[in-house]
């Protein structure tokens, strides 16, 4: 397959929208969008960006929900050479605000008026600005910033990892040679824009690409919506984390689904599990269709990928392999002193390549530490076979899934940990069976103890959280100090912790569980 004749994303939607104006580019239930009709809306967008202080080099954040108009918008950016920051806009208005102060936004777009928010405009403030002139407006430079994409905090607050135009364009360019992705391609997913899949692979792959893509609106998190979707509009390209091929292998359905167009459907962002992947597709009576990808933010979304149509492989342990790096990456497994392993040992997952991120904004301690002798560092160990197969062993980011999207835990640990009496605390995610969600559970230590001692603490942390995340866990577990698992330098050993709160011999021994 030839390199696609485009070096950034604009590039690649004007190609379209000059060539096929006319192709289907998104669906969102009703609402539809061709290439050219996303070029005009664009550049329509733009022009009132631009009245409205925005200008080239500057930030945006984008604190929408998962529609046409935020595609639209994001595509506005790059028309002005903007760089948008999507946020999560189910998120508490206090972590919202925090995002915002930390990528420090020249303007902030919302659906609706968020109080409290700093340089914030509508959708409707933007329809009904006057267009400033784009004669002047010069296309974006590769070495421009093409979008900053906030990573999930596991080891404290989340950072915005910085993107560039050209390590944009590598990935796309990667995932279009591995995945042989083109016109004739449809796809199907849920993707909110806020989350580097949605982002990467959908609002600019598309234009990349060139195929259609139908998208699940923003308040859909259900497996049987997005099965249904597959087999109405005949995809042939989806994709989702280990536990939605998990779900719907076993849900019940109303009617049977047919998938039988499916070529492709990649699953990553967590453990992939072989007999997930073995039971999705003999409930459809797929083959080969499932094929596990391991990827991260900072490397623009996907670095290793098994290929369509390639068998399964798993080794001695289980672990699954994510088959080899997508063309244009390098990948290596190095020891604590970031030296090579060989094949077959266990060590830190590191990537090299066009499309690395550029750094973290505004924060040079992380981004020395993230890239080192021109090497990403992942802080997820895995191994690599004799043939370059990659096998992920363990996530360093033990994400919390809300709606298909990953939180981290010191997101809900912060507000916990000055709260008196509190020794440790420490939340964990359990998946549930029919959503793209997962309950969460709250461990904390304490020396306190009584049941209705223990009791009005526990509601103490639901209060604390609630005030900060917008939610309430779905447990709350109080145990003695030394009860959560940790590392030997105190780390939260986050899969133990899991394990642990499934098991009724540990919730037995807790001082209080509701």
């Amino acid at each position: 397959m030839p390199p696609l004749a485009a070096a950034t994303v604009s590039e690649a939607l004007e190609m379209r929208a000059r060539d096929t104006p006319d192709a289907l580019a998104f669906a969102i239930d009703d609402d539809r969008l061709t290439f050219g009709q996303l070029r005009d809306d664009a550049r329509w967008l733009a022009a009132r960006m631009a009245s409205l202080g925005l200008e080239r080099g500057s930030r945006c954040a984008l604190v929408l929900p998962s529609t046409l108009e935020a595609i639209r918008i994001c595509h506005a950016c790059h028309v002005l050479g903007v760089a948008p920051v999507a946020i999560d806009p189910s998120l508490a208005p206090a972590m919202i605000a925090r995002r915002i102060e930390r990528a420090r936004p020249a303007r902030v777009i919302v659906a609706n008026p968020i109080p409290g928010l700093p340089s914030t405009l509508t959708l409707r403030d933007l329809q009904q600005a006057s267009p400033a002139s784009l004669d002047r407006v010069r296309g974006v430079e590769p070495g421009e910033v093409a979008y900053l994409q906030f990573t999930t905090g596991t080891m404290g607050d989340p950072k915005a990892a910085v993107i560039s135009h050209r390590a944009l364009a590598a990935g796309l360019e990667g995932m279009r040679q591995a995945f042989d992705l083109g016109p004739g391609d449809v796809v199907a997913a849920r993707a909110p824009v806020h989350h580097s899949t949605g982002l990467v692979r959908y609002v600019f792959g598309t234009a990349w690409f060139g195929c259609a893509s139908h998208l699940l609106g923003p308040t859909t998190s259900h497996v049987a919506p997005w099965l249904s979707l597959i087999a109405r509009v005949g995809a042939t390209v989806t994709n989702g984390p280990d536990f939605t091929f998990r779900v719907a292998a076993s849900m019940r359905l109303p009617a049977p689904v047919r998938l039988e167009t499916l070529r492709i459907a990649t699953t990553g962002g967590e453990v992939v599990r072989a007999g997930t992947i073995r039971r999705f597709e003999e409930r459809f009576g797929l083959q080969r269709i499932v094929q596990p990808a391991y990827g991260l933010s900072e490397a623009t979304l996907i670095v290793s990928s098994a290929r369509a149509g390639e068998a399964l492989v798993a080794d001695d342990q289980g672990h699954v392999s994510c088959g080899r790096a997508m063309p244009g990456v390098e990948i290596a497994i190095v020891d604590e002193r970031g030296a090579p392993c060989a094949p077959g040992v266990a060590g830190e997952i590191a990537v090299r390549g066009a499309q690395v991120f550029e750094g973290y904004f505004d924060d040079e301690p992380s981004t020395r530490e993230a890239r080192r002798d021109g090497w990403l560092h992942t802080g997820d160990i895995g191994v690599l076979d004799t043939g370059g197969r990659l096998f992920p062993q363990a996530r360093a980011r033990s994400l919390i899934k809300r709606a298909g999207v990953g939180l981290a835990p010191r997101e809900f640990e912060e507000p916990v940990e000055e709260l008196d009496g509190i020794a440790g605390v420490a939340a964990v995610g359990i998946a549930r069976p029919d959503r793209l969600t997962e309950d969460v559970v709250v461990v904390v230590e304490t020396e306190v103890e009584g049941t209705d001692a223990c009791a009005r603490l526990a509601l103490e942390v639901e209060q604390a959280i609630a005030r900060e995340v917008g939610s309430i866990p779905l447990t709350v577990v109080v145990v003695e100090p030394g009860a959560i698992p940790r590392s030997g330098i105190g780390k939260v050993r986050y899969l133990d912790l899991q394990r642990l709160v499934t098991s009724r011999e540990y919730l037995d021994a807790a001082r209080f569980t509701g």
